[in-house]
């Protein structure tokens, strides 16, 4: 854009000076074109510069903008990180928008109880490293949410499969919607004022990862355009296959196709 901006400046300038000197009129194109050429290489100087771009690679690739790349992408700019965060809606938030019932912390109440409530709830599924990690860390990740999102999770309630109350949820809404708004915005407006540190390519599919330059190549699409983002290192956090029934290798298809017509919590994808 620089670049013809300044072409349309010297054209503009050759119709004003047309009446003088065959001499002068081509000193003046020469400074013209020259002129053009130092904005073509400033444009191209600053498509490199462009976080994730080949040569001026990201510490890393986050891939999905629901509640765990939002975390993710939020622990890693608050350690000094320059993150490329990749989302397939316009928006951030994904499913995690629509988590109703809250989080389930060892707060008032022991971490074994909340050790023994899922791993019973989970039966043949258990895996106890998980479940034992889950629940030791559950106060200090609640805590965290509070401090770095502002969020409120100041309900606590007694759910299904749990023996003690100790679901947390906002008083003035649902924690899904809560919790994503805030985080997205935060991320947002860093983007907006640190783009050298965060960077969010929204409204676009990913189609590949794959090692490659500095550590990790991510391709999507966005606008029908091949995008492509170098990093150092990479992180899906997708989701999984809520809604893959177009795809070419379907796994909704080939294991659950009665579900295909059933809508997702985003709709159509």
């Amino acid at each position: 854009m620089r670049g013809l901006a300044l072409l349309g400046l010297c054209a503009a300038w050759r119709l004003r000076g047309c009446s003088g000197a065959v001499v002068a009129e081509a000193s003046r194109t020469t400074a013209c074109a020259h002129a053009a050429g130092e904005a073509s290489q400033a444009d191209d100087l600053g498509a490199a510069l462009v976080l994730g771009a080949a040569g001026h690679p990201a510490d890393a690739v986050v891939i999905g903008g629901g509640l765990a790349g939002m975390v993710v992408a939020t622990s890693l700019l608050d350690r000094g990180a320059t993150v490329v965060l990749v989302e397939k809606q316009p928006r951030l938030g994904g499913n995690s928008a629509k988590a109703s019932s809250g989080i389930n912390v060892a707060e008032g109440s022991s971490v074994e109880s909340l050790i023994a409530d899922t791993t019973r709830s989970a039966g043949a599924l258990a895996r106890p490293e998980l479940i034992q990690r889950l629940a030791r860390d559950s106060a200090s990740a609640v805590a965290w949410l509070r401090e770095r999102f502002g969020v409120d999770l100041s309900v606590s309630s007694q759910l299904g499969g749990h023996t003690e109350k100790r679901t947390m949820r906002p008083a003035n809404g649902v924690v899904g919607f809560e919790l994503t708004s805030k985080a997205g915005r935060l991320l947002t407006e860093l983007a907006s004022e640190r783009p050298e540190q965060l960077r969010l390519v929204l409204g676009a599919r990913w189609m590949g990862l794959e090692q490659g330059g500095a550590g990790w190549r991510a391709e999507a699409i966005v606008n029908h355009t091949e995008t492509y983002v170098e990093a150092r290192s990479a992180v899906i956090a997708s989701g999984g296959f809520g809604h893959d029934a177009e795809e070419a290798e379907s796994l909704l298809l080939e294991h659950r196709p009665d579900l295909v017509s059933y809508p997702t919590t985003l709709g159509p994808q």
